[in-house]
């Protein structure tokens, strides 16, 4: 999808939210990201919220998180100061999750 959307990325530079939950793939995700001029975050949010909406309290997914990533556009970099300081900064194709809690 990402191939496909090189024209519209580079017009309208938005800012993307994107699931990277496959290792072997991450660091070409990572890499194609990046070519399109982007700064990324780990997000690894855990599955289950104590505060869900049903009021649920058994966790069928203990220490299960999920592997996202937050990316800034360079033509966005005025948004930087919203990205919170638990995010950790991916500089590389190789860089591995970090959980972001």
């Amino acid at each position: 999808m990402l191939q496909g959307s090189r024209a519209t990325l580079q017009r309208c530079c938005p800012v993307l939210y994107l699931e990277n939950n496959v290792p072997e793939q991450s660091p070409a995700l990572i890499r194609t990201i990046r070519d399109h001029r982007y700064r990324l975050w780990w997000h690894t949010p855990y599955l289950f919220n104590p505060n869900n909406y049903f009021g649920e309290k058994h966790n069928l997914y203990p220490q299960v998180s999920s592997k996202n990533m937050l990316c800034l556009p360079e033509e966005r970099l005025d948004l930087l100061p919203l990205v919170p300081e638990t995010l950790v900064r991916i500089n590389a194709p190789g860089d591995k999750v970090v959980p972001s809690r």
